[in-house]
């Protein structure tokens, strides 16, 4: 294969959509696209049929460059002067006129030998050398440094920085259309970028706009979006606001933390939206005050473990619903098999047993200096009463049980009684003990929970084996839980 080949399937293993254009090639490729590869694409065609794609990124090459000039304000270009002009059938004078341009004109320059870099250097002092398979057979080491280059560069970032650094070690989450995201994203990540969290936190920032469409499509059975007034708390990146402004809601968006609200700023920039950001604590009422009866749908995704006062969290999401509203709770389930091994936010064993304060010691520990940022887990009883109790009625969005989810969380129980004790190495020494009674104690109750009929089964993969809980809770005078498809907790 071609430079160009290895290129575009490692761009495609990296999660790019690529298409690779074949037109004047002289290759026999039937007219239109053709998927090849996951994520690669074979093109023949007009060219300007290429046009509609937005926020592209492209790849170009001497004796192709005129084209890359006239798709509409792409997202950026790398210009790669890997081939030998000498092996090229176009004159010569005309790949000498493009390759100047080239190189005055692209976002980035690459070479795939040190003597074409040299050469270039005098006019592109920032030249990169990308090594073709000829010199050095590592395409993903290759690729990855030429997008953190263009990253850093296009954000204005030294790629020496901190958050150059964050920029780089996580580039494979970065794409042309969140550019604005990834970079604010990066920076407030600094404090991480020695913890193996990073990568896991980089994620999940930049798939805000993914999980908010993938809610949007979980509650198409239950709830009608369009026209509705929607509030998502604890909003973060805003990609749930976003999404629910892109099914036709009236969306809003409230966050206590304004680094975080910057980073929203820069996604909705991104996707070029207007979604309005409250600044509020949704546990302080004077501060939830102006939104009472205000909205007919609230989501609260990953939140309400991070509160420290769930009942006033709970009472405030209440008292901003309209009568006949729905509150939509996703929240991570403590006593999950696979969270008391690695929980989901520090990658901790056994840390979601404890209570806070001890918690909040376990992560000194870890990371002496940084805030311990959750609240407390609770059972699933335990929030339907506290909800019961704030004026809601829940009820359980359950999913269809199947025989891989019963193996998987026996296997997940399994590996916590055969290799726990190997895993305290990990805790902190003041709380080792602590942690082996917690699981101890964790164990011995599943061993004492009776899983021998279906409803038995159900109810402790409820327990044990369900990693987050989805909740519609209906303020008085909204849809009762038998007017809806999910089913009540028993």
């Amino acid at each position: 294969m071609k430079r160009q080949h290895h290129l575009a399937r490692e761009l495609a293993r990296e999660g790019f959509l690529v298409i690779f254009d074949c037109s004047n090639t002289g290759e026999t490729v039937k007219e239109g696209l053709e998927e090849i590869f996951p994520n690669l694409f074979l093109f023949s065609g007009a060219f300007d049929s290429l046009c509609f794609l937005p926020n592209l990124l492209v790849w170009t090459f001497p004796y192709n460059y005129e084209y890359a000039q006239r798709l509409p304000a792409p997202s950026g270009m790398i210009y790669d002067y890997g081939d030998d002009s000498s092996t090229l059938s176009n004159p010569k004078s005309l790949l000498a006129r493009k390759h100047r341009r080239a190189i005055r004109e692209a976002d980035l320059v690459v070479a795939g030998t040190r003597k074409q870099a040299e050469a270039i250097r005098a006019i592109r002092a920032d030249v990169l050398y990308l090594p073709d398979a000829v010199e050095e057979n590592n395409w993903r080491a290759g690729v990855e440094t030429a997008l953190a280059a263009f990253a850093t560069r296009q954000a204005g970032v030294d790629p020496a920085s901190p958050v150059g650094e964050v920029m780089r070690r996580c580039i494979s989450f970065w794409r042309p259309s969140q550019r604005r995201l990834f970079a604010a994203a990066a920076k407030r990540l600094i404090p991480f970028r020695d913890d193996a969290c990073l990568e896991m936190y980089l994620e999940f920032g930049m798939s805000t706009n993914r999980r908010g469409r993938e809610l949007v499509r979980r509650l198409g059975p239950y709830i009608d979006l369009s026209g509705k007034r929607h509030l998502d708390v604890g909003a973060a990146y805003t990609g749930f606001s976003a999404a629910f402004t892109e099914a036709g809601a009236h969306s809003e968006a409230l966050e206590i933390d304004p680094e975080l609200i910057e980073i929203a700023r820069a996604n909705l920039k991104d996707l070029a939206m207007d979604v309005p950001i409250h600044h509020a604590d949704v546990t302080n009422q004077a501060e939830i005050d102006p939104f009472v009866g205000h909205f007919d749908i609230i989501t609260c995704n990953d939140v309400i473990e991070h509160v420290l006062n769930a009942p006033a969290m709970l009472a405030n999401v209440r008292r901003m619903l309209r009568p006949g509203g729905v509150a939509y709770f996703e929240i991570p389930n403590g006593d999950y098999a696979g969270f008391v091994w690695e929980d989901g936010h520090y990658l901790q064993f056994g840390i979601t047993l404890l209570e806070r304060p001890e918690a909040e010691v376990f992560y000194e520990g870890i990371r002496p200096g940084m805030p311990y940022r959750m609240g407390s887990y609770y059972s699933l009883e335990e929030y339907f009463r506290m909800m019961e109790t704030a004026g809601l009625r829940p009820v359980l969005i359950e999913e269809q049980t199947t025989p891989e989810d019963w193996e998987r969380t026996e296997a997940a129980l399994v590996r916590l009684r055969a290799e726990g004790a190997s895993r305290l190495a990990t805790v902190p020494e003041v709380l080792r003990s602590r942690v082996a009674e917690a699981v101890a104690r964790y164990l011995s109750r599943v061993e004492g929970m009776p899983r021998n009929t279906p409803e038995e089964q159900r109810r402790f993969l409820l327990r044990y084996g369900t990693a987050f809980w989805r909740i519609l809770a209906y303020r008085a005078g909204g849809l009762s839980p038998s007017e809806s498809k999910p089913s009540s907790l028993p």
